[in-house]
Formats: structure tokens, C-alpha cells, sequence
């Protein structure tokens, strides 16, 4: 029989080998999201038919595809996938995309929303992605909410302000984290 010394520190160890397999856990989920931006959004230089053509391969499953109509004209894309990573505990990885025109200037965005990860860890597995490095910049808005700012490579692209990435966490009614590609170029104009 054990004695309450020996049940005491048998239970200490469980909940270390619980809380330290629960981090592992989290930290692989957070590699997994990022290795998931980094494959689907940044690695090549992509549009938005590439990206629905690279999801429909892999058998990703559509939430939402909508055409949302703006003032001038044109339209806004939207189209969402659930990424189910095998093994893996907790929410389901959401990549996000949207494509949008406006006069001479397109932007495509491209992104991956986790519901239950936190926004510090997520920051440090993008910084340990080769295309990202060092945030650019931190704001904090109302309620604790956190936006961070990188320059990325997108491609065989330079940084630049074209090509940023946008960590959100701790958005009031959003809970987890968003990471999005802003990718935009300048339209030649037609005559």
C-alpha cells in the first residue's frame, strides 16, 4: 500500500507528464499552422485559382465560397477550407483566401485561422519560418487584442510592404489566432 508521501508524489508526476505532453501538443499544433501558412501561402507566389486548385487536390473541405459584391463594380472572393490534421487534438485548422480588385490595385489574401492556439506561441513559430524573421510590428487594440506585422518573402520575392503578414489574437468575438498574407500588386492600366 502506498503511503500518502509516495501517492502524493506519483500524482505530481502524472500532472508534469500531463502538462508537459499537453505542451508538446500545443507546440506541434502551432508548428503544424504554421508549416500550413507557410506551405499553402508564402512558400510559392500564388493567386487565389492556384490556391482553390492546391485545396481541392488535397481534399480540403469548402465552408464557404461566396462572391461579395462591391459599390464600384467589382467582386470580393472569399473562400474557406477545414484542414484536418491527422492525430491531432483540438479545433481544426480553417486555410482562409480572398481576392479582391479595386481600380489598378489587386490584393490576394491568403491565411489560416486556429480557433483554440495562442497568439504568443503561433508569433514564435511564424518568426522560425525562413520567409518571416523578426516582426515588423506590435499594436494592442481594446481588450487585450494583439496584432502583429511581418514583411514576408513571398516566392522568390523580396519583403516588402506588398507582401505582409498579419498576426491577430485576442480579437474580441474571435478566439485563437488568424495569420494572413496581404499580398498586393499594382495593375498596369488599360487604355
Amino acid at each position: 500500500m502506498a503511503t500518502p508521501k509516495k501517492a502524493a508524489h506519483f500524482l505530481l508526476i502524472l500532472l508534469l507528464t500531463i502538462s508537459c505532453s499537453h505542451a508538446a501538443t500545443d507546440n506541434s499544433r502551432v508548428n503544424a499552422a504554421a508549416a500550413i501558412f507557410d506551405a499553402q501561402c508564402i512558400r510559392i507566389s500564388s493567386n487565389f485559382t492556384e490556391l482553390d486548385q492546391r485545396a481541392t487536390e488535397a481534399h480540403y473541405e469548402v465552408v464557404i465560397d461566396r462572391k461579395i459584391p462591391m459599390p464600384n463594380g467589382q467582386i470580393i472572393r472569399q473562400k474557406n477550407w477545414l484542414i484536418h490534421v491527422p492525430f491531432q487534438m483540438g479545433a481544426s485548422t480553417m486555410l482562409t483566401s480572398n481576392d479582391v480588385t479595386n481600380g489598378s490595385l489587386h490584393v490576394f489574401g491568403c491565411g489560416v485561422y486556429v480557433p483554440d492556439l495562442d497568439g504568443a506561441a503561433m508569433e514564435s513559430g511564424l518568426s522560425a519560418l525562413p520567409r518571416l524573421g523578426i516582426p515588423t510590428k506590435h499594436t494592442k487594440g481594446d481588450g487585450g487584442a494583439t496584432v502583429t506585422w511581418w514583411s514576408a518573402r513571398v516566392g522568390e520575392q523580396t519583403p516588402s510592404k506588398d507582401s505582409e503578414v498579419m498576426l491577430s489574437s485576442n480579437m474580441p468575438g474571435m478566439p485563437g489566432v488568424g495569420v494572413n498574407l496581404i499580398f498586393k500588386t499594382r495593375l498596369e492600366p488599360t487604355h
